[in-house]
């Protein structure tokens, strides 16, 4: 009984803390108040993570009696662009990929290239983190393909 325990103590840790990992502030929702909407901020918010610009109608759904004016439309653009700014960075972009999120395409032709190429590096270090992570857990493949060593196993020669 105590074995089984531990054992799937020991099964379920390392999903549990992926699941944990995995959740960030990348795919936050932003929230705004439906009285009073302060939209330079929400601009802001969204261009940090990343939003793209037909975004702001989400806000129409999430308050269904707001009406979001062309001026209301102006001041989120204005913020958004602002927090691009510390979306469409080299260093963002990297921790992004290194989280394994992609990143999407709203950021400026210039030095998109650099930050496109950072993603990549990031992308890198995360895919080889999960392979190593991999290895570690699943040394050997599964019974079923031909015993330990089948056509269908990494350890086929």
């Amino acid at each position: 009984m105590m074995k089984s325990v531990l054992l799937s103590t020991l099964i379920a840790s390392p999903l549990l803390l992926t699941a944990c990992a995995t959740t960030s502030s990348h795919n936050t929702k932003v929230s705004i108040d439906c009285q009073a909407p302060n939209w330079q901020q929400a601009g802001i918010s969204d261009g940090k993570n990343g939003r793209y610009p037909y975004e702001i109608s989400r806000y129409s759904k999430q308050c269904p009696s707001l009406t979001i004016s062309t001026e209301d439309r102006a001041a989120w653009e204005s913020g958004r662009q602002e927090g691009l700014k510390t979306y469409c960075t080299k260093a963002y972009a990297y921790e992004l990929g290194q989280r394994g999120y992609s990143m999407n395409q709203v950021c400026p032709e210039e030095g998109l290239l650099e930050i496109q190429q950072s993603h990549a590096l990031g992308y890198q270090h995360y895919y080889q983190r999960e392979r190593l992570y991999d290895d570690w857990w699943r040394p050997y493949p599964p019974f079923g393909s031909f015993g330990w060593y089948g056509p269908r196993s990494r350890y086929w020669w």
